[in-house]
């Protein structure tokens, strides 16, 4: 019983850490991207994404080979915390076009 709270725990973390670390990711690729790096900043994105998906797997097949349960703890976790910082920062960013074009004004 034990064991199956702390793993089920630990996948929760796994999975609430893993959506921090894929948003940071997105956003470095995203601001490492100019238009005269257009190429290379593309390759980058493209590159980010495959190990973004590699990652992914990983994770979901050693939560599976333990699990479904597991899994399915490290998917809801990921996906709402992911879908909150996603929420946050597209709030945040709405704030900051808000006060560009006030102080522009």
């Amino acid at each position: 019983m034990i064991p199956t709270i702390l793993y089920s725990a630990l996948w929760l973390v796994i999975g609430v850490a893993a959506a921090y670390a894929f948003i940071w990711s997105i956003r470095k690729n995203a601001e490492l991207t100019t238009p005269e790096k257009k190429t290379s900043g593309l390759a980058l994105i493209g590159l980010g994404a495959f190990l973004r998906l590699v990652l992914m797997g990983v994770l979901m097949y050693l939560a599976l080979k333990m699990r479904a349960l597991y899994a399915l703890l490290f998917v809801l976790s990921f996906t709402i915390t992911h879908f909150l910082l996603l929420f946050r920062m597209r709030k945040s960013t709405a704030e900051e076009i808000k006060l560009t074009e006030e102080h522009d004004a």
